[in-house]
């Protein structure tokens, strides 16, 4: 996914994580530099020279060392957690430490170079800590990558199971009625032409919904979601440009934001498309059906509305696609509209319906915003430049 406007979070977070790695390193550099420096001022035997000064500083090269490794670990925003753990650790020994020492002297009992030990116990106890926090932001990791693969293969096994109803459902019944209507023909029946009629509908919507398959099947195949920034106004104006350039009875009334750039996957157009076409397409009870394109930024979101005075769309097909998957008794009538909902919420939108008194339908997709990419090149929507042939069209 993109960043989001001005990169503001993400330079958040890498401040964030600098900070974090610094306190690491400061505590290792920190605990080294009083090491060395009671190694130059105090007169230490050898063995104490080795067990309370050169270990010890050794545990505190090894703690910037460590803080190196965190700097470029691939460990997400648990930075501070491994941090966290590192100082935790680094303050429980020495607190440990330091209530022996009361007690030992309380006592009457005797422990020379008490500031040696306490910055050793500082020194060690951080590198524990340290280790611990990665063990644990590990374990965190994968922990999620787990939930995130269990929900990409339940949201996968959902959407197979769609494909598998509209390809056995949807397509046995459309061959149905073209060998019926076959039989009519091969009849000789005087309805041969009203047969034929009725059989070039249903081989186009087999095309249809060969067409969604594949791009379905595009959606599907992607290993993880891509998303490219893209001026969403400019796309859809040049879809609504081809609808009415196609279908000269449609009245089409557009109000497109001129910038409205949004992070999506680059199969929204596929939606959007799909979307102006069922406008048109299911709209069989007026010869002179009209559309509504609207556009418009809104904070930190772009909002596409298209509306249509068709039938509008079952109730109980709004509640499997609100849902996000069917069941035996309730489906879509197709992939089309499962189509626009999957690519929508695969860019980090969402889908909504709305009834359009006193008929039709509005859809509206709420899409993230996105600053323009830094180029002067002309923005270019491929087939979709040509302005030739008879368009309806009026803005709002």
């Amino acid at each position: 996914m993109g960043t989001s406007a001005g990169g503001g979070p993400d330079r958040d977070e890498r401040w964030r994580r600098r900070g974090a790695v610094a306190v690491v390193a400061g505590l290792g550099v920190l605990t080294f530099i009083a090491h060395g420096y009671h190694l130059l001022t105090d007169q230490l035997p050898p063995l104490a020279v080795l067990f309370g000064v050169a270990m010890p500083m050794a545990v505190s090269l090894a703690l910037v060392g460590c803080s190196v490794w965190l700097s470029k670990a691939d460990v997400g925003s648990y930075t501070a957690r491994v941090v966290a753990w590192s100082l935790t650790g680094a303050v429980m020994l020495v607190a440990l430490t330091d209530g022996i020492v009361v007690f030992q002297r309380a006592a009457g009992g005797l422990i020379s170079e008490a500031s040696i030990v306490l910055l050793t116990q500082a020194s060690v106890g951080g590198l524990v800590g340290f280790l611990i926090g990665v063990y644990d932001v590990e374990l965190q990791v994968s922990r999620e990558r787990l939930a995130t693969e269990h929900e990409m293969a339940t949201r996968l096994s959902r959407r197979l199971n769609v494909l598998n109803r509209v390809l056995r459902h949807d397509i046995r019944n459309k061959v149905n009625v073209i060998r019926g209507n076959a039989d009519l023909v091969a009849a000789g029946t005087g309805e041969t032409e009203t047969a034929a009629e009725t059989i070039r509908q249903q081989a186009e919507q087999m095309f249809q919904l060969s067409e969604y398959a594949r791009e379905l099947q595009a959606v599907l195949d992607q290993e993880e979601i891509n998303t490219e920034v893209i001026d969403v106004g400019t796309t859809i104006a040049a879809k609504a440009m081809r609808l009415g350039r196609d279908h000269g009875y449609v009245t089409i009334h557009q109000d497109v934001a001129e910038e409205a750039w949004a992070d999506v996957s680059p199969f929204v157009d596929s939606a959007v498309e799909n979307l102006l076409a069922n406008a048109v397409e299911h709209n069989d009870d007026s010869t002179s059906p009209t559309v509504w394109v609207d556009v418009a930024v809104e904070g930190d979101v772009v909002t596409v509305r298209i509306a249509d005075d068709g039938p509008g769309i079952p109730p109980e097909e709004v509640a499997v696609l609100q849902r996000g998957r069917e069941t035996s008794l309730e489906h879509a009538s197709g992939l089309g509209l499962w189509l626009v909902h999957w690519i929508v919420t695969e860019s980090g939108g969402s889908v909504s319906f709305e009834e359009l008194e006193p008929t039709g339908s509005v859809v509206e997709l709420t899409l993230p915003r996105a600053e323009p990419p830094d180029s002067t090149d002309p923005i270019e929507v491929p087939g979709e430049t040509s302005s030739e042939g008879p368009v309806d069209v009026t803005s709002g």
